[in-house]
């Protein structure tokens, strides 16, 4: 057991070490802008009973930097209970899906975009007032397939439940990032992705995980990656989007069960390697603290270290990049609870999936 536990944990910090390597590697200069038609966007929003949050997405894209003759936005109902969204007609292209779930109604409003460049986001977002204009510059700079685009939590409340919260983002942000800068892209996230819509006609026939409820960002990342695709973060602060915390640990634990619930699904080699090594080696901590009076405490010790230090020297690397902190000692208590909190979800994610 302490021998497994010790060179997981090796090959833990190792990977994640490598992962720190490429998020700071120097990236070339862009190449100039080039002299060809600059595509048209579409914003595309799929919602359901978010008339608290819609009003503020929809007055932050009117509030682009990019003139509204270069994107459209359009907006998919799937199928609200009210009728309080009725206002966006005013304000964006309304479409009912015809199905059920988030990927059903992001379908939808694909098939109806007359953009060439699909930006997908979610109704509780806040773009950066620099977001499409950025997104357009980067695009023409060198254009690809699909971009990443980079998605932050609001600051939220100053307790721990916020700062786990917070921790818990930037650590997923970070690596998928780092993944697609090392050229092994493994998942992006929904509220600021960036594809051509060409090709997504290609695969979207394509993507595993059809029948779950989460997943239409990694699944559609997955398709473009098996087609050979090119897949890059889109590394530029102007072209954040930031989510806000869930409200509480119950939201909380919904969300990230239905999150992990999509990995069994994965069939990229890549996604399932990464979320193998991390489920074990926290899944053989979880065991070891169990197990602690009956194994060699220096150990266990040595293992949490090696994990404690490459997680908290990777994530500072990114902390002025996501405008975000990390303070040592609640990143401590936090690397306590993370194996019991990824064992969690990861088997209730599983055994007892969330819809969306």
């Amino acid at each position: 057991m302490l021998i497994a536990l010790l060179l997981t944990s090796i090959i833990y910090a190792t990977v994640i070490l490598w992962l720190r390597f490429h998020w700071q590697k120097k990236r070339p200069d862009k190449h100039p802008l080039r002299k060809a038609p600059l595509p048209r966007i579409s914003v595309i929003i799929a919602f359901h009973n978010e008339i608290q949050s819609l009003p503020n997405l929809i007055k932050h894209l009117q509030q682009q930097s990019l003139s509204a003759d270069h994107y459209e936005i359009i907006a998919v109902n799937d199928h609200s209970t009210d009728d309080d969204y009725l206002w966006l007609i005013e304000k964006a292209q309304v479409l009912q899906s015809d199905g059920y779930g988030k990927k059903s109604a992001l379908r939808k409003g694909i098939e109806a975009a007359t953009g060439q460049l699909i930006v997908t986001t979610d109704a509780d977002c806040i773009p950066s007032p620099y977001w499409l204009e950025t997104i357009l510059k980067e695009y023409a700079a060198e254009p690809t397939a699909m971009l990443l685009g980079p998605v932050m939590l609001t600051t939220g409340k100053n307790t721990f439940f916020h700062l786990f919260q917070r921790n818990d983002f930037l650590s997923l942000q970070m690596s998928g990032a780092a993944m697609a800068m090392a050229g092994h892209p493994v998942f992006g996230n929904g509220a600021n992705l960036i594809f051509e819509k060409q090709a997504w006609t290609k695969v979207v026939n394509k993507q595993a995980g059809q029948h779950l409820a989460s997943g239409d960002d990694v699944f559609l990342l997955h398709a473009f990656k098996k087609e050979g695709y090119k897949i890059r973060f889109l590394h530029n602060k102007k072209a954040m989007v930031y989510t806000v915390p869930v409200a509480s640990w119950r939201h909380f634990f919904r969300q990230r069960k239905r999150w992990g619930g999509k990995s069994t699904a994965y069939t990229d080699r890549d996604a399932i390697l990464l979320a193998s090594l991390v489920f074990v080696v926290n899944l053989l901590l979880f065991i070891a603290t169990i197990l602690l009076p009956l194994l060699p405490l220096w150990g266990v010790l040595t293992a949490f270290v090696l994990k404690l230090v490459s997680d908290y020297t990777f994530l500072k690397s990114g902390t002025i990049f996501y405008d975000t902190h990390l303070s040592i000692l609640p990143f401590i208590l936090c690397s306590l609870l993370y194996p019991f909190y990824i064992i969690y979800t990861a088997l209730t994610g599983v055994l007892l999936p969330e819809k969306w």
